[in-house]
């Protein structure tokens, strides 16, 4: 599992226009390439009122490359730089993200006490 981490910052007056800009953009479809994004989205981050973060996860670095060289994807960096600035961007591979998953299997679920 490869994943793209996108670290923005954008002011609260061009969130809106920011969050529907975006919102064209996520991968799906159509899809780029033959390896569809198992997990796209951009995230609010609490107590930060003008960060977000924009995550996407892809099976195959193939899938991750055709993704970085997409239309789509220079088009929402350039909305990024229009409307905001990138903090940090970074690729993270199944190593990471299996931590987290492990992570996340510790969490007991919303319905248990």
């Amino acid at each position: 599992m490869y994943g793209l981490e996108i670290m923005i910052q954008i002011r609260p007056d061009k969130q809106e226009e920011f969050v529907q800009a975006v919102d064209e953009l996520r991968p799906g479809a159509p899809v780029v390439g033959d390896d569809p994004a198992e997990v796209s989205g951009l995230f609010h981050r609490t107590g930060a009122e003008d960060r977000f973060l924009w995550l996407e996860r892809w099976e195959t670095l193939g899938g991750l490359s055709d993704r970085l060289a997409s239309d789509s994807f220079r088009a929402l960096l350039g909305a990024i730089r229009v409307l905001g600035e990138l903090k940090e961007a970074r690729v993270v591979t199944s190593d990471e993200s299996d931590q987290l998953a492990l992570l996340r299997d510790q969490l007991p679920s919303r319905g248990q006490g």
